[in-house]
């Protein structure tokens, strides 16, 4: 991977990040310190007290979804009151999927495999990893991945299905975000913009209508 890519990708994210806060929205994202030494060498922030959803399911003693690693871990029973922990939990799983949702989606981040998501010890789920962005995807263009973020029916049933008051909150955070950002378009874009001048990252050599992707997909 070209690691000035991950550099770039990463102040984008942090752009986002600060954004929502000055809106004084919900949603949460980790970002992190990537230093590049060159194209493909680096330094990367190490992320404690987190662990992928791979290697997560691959503990033992897991309890064979994530809903019920969250019930286990964070203390709650069908039919029985929420702890404070769960709640806690589960409003930071909330939060940090309508993040990551909004921004993987405007970016184009592909590549959201299990090993690429990590679930922290509070809940919070963080996406690392972005190699394949603007589109480009393992397999460029014959990649499977089409869809536009990683939303899986696990990750709904986590909390507590399509139907659930989390899930209406999700959705909730993912438009607030989504209108925010539309809001930072003009600027996104002219970061972006500076950056595909002359560009060798690997995404902008692959799709040179970034920007214009960008801007339909805040359409």
């Amino acid at each position: 991977d070209d690691v000035r890519q991950e550099v770039f990708v990463m102040q984008l994210l942090k752009y986002y990040q600060n954004a929502f806060r000055e809106a004084n929205l919900p949603v949460w994202m980790l970002t992190y310190t990537i230093l590049s030494t060159s194209q493909s060498t680096g330094l990367i922030e190490l992320i404690p007290n987190a662990v992928s959803l791979d290697g997560l399911k691959k503990k033992d003693g897991y309890p064979g979804s994530l809903r019920a690693y969250f019930e286990t871990t964070y203390g709650y029973q069908q039919g029985g009151p929420e702890t404070h922990a769960f709640r806690a939990a589960m409003n930071n799983y909330v939060s940090s999927m309508a993040g990551y949702s909004i921004v993987t989606y405007l970016l184009g981040i592909k590549d959201r495999h299990n090993g690429n998501v990590m679930i922290d010890n509070v809940g919070h789920i963080i996406h690392i990893d972005f190699g394949f962005v603007f589109g480009l995807a393992p397999g460029k263009a014959f990649s499977m991945e089409r869809a536009p973020w990683k939303l899986t029916k696990e990750m709904v049933d986590v909390m507590g299905g399509l139907k659930s008051a989390d899930f209406e909150s999700y959705t909730k955070q993912c438009v607030q975000a989504f209108l925010v950002a539309r809001k930072h378009a003009k600027q996104v874009k002219a970061l972006i913009e500076i950056m595909t001048f002359h560009s060798s990252y690997p995404c902008f050599r692959y799709n040179p209508h970034a920007i214009m992707d960008l801007t339909s997909r805040l359409m």
